[in-house]
């Protein structure tokens, strides 16, 4: 992954390589793990991002209860 410079621009990009990743990323998050292309963001902002890529996967988590 390579560098990336807003928590916006991380939570799309990131996104885009599909719900595998995004769950990858949501584990390395929680558990303080170093993860590629983020090293630029602060402990709030990879906490907002964390966030984020929570909420979007809640809407594809309910989607598969239906």
């Amino acid at each position: 992954m390579s560098e990336y410079k807003t928590t916006s621009e991380c939570l799309e990009l990131i996104c885009k390589q599909g719900c595998t990743v995004v769950r990858d990323v949501i584990v390395s998050l929680e558990q303080k793990n170093k993860v590629d292309g983020l090293d630029q963001l602060n402990d709030e902002q990879k906490q907002q991002l964390l966030s984020e890529l929570k909420t979007v996967m809640s809407v594809y988590d309910e989607s598969d209860k239906s």
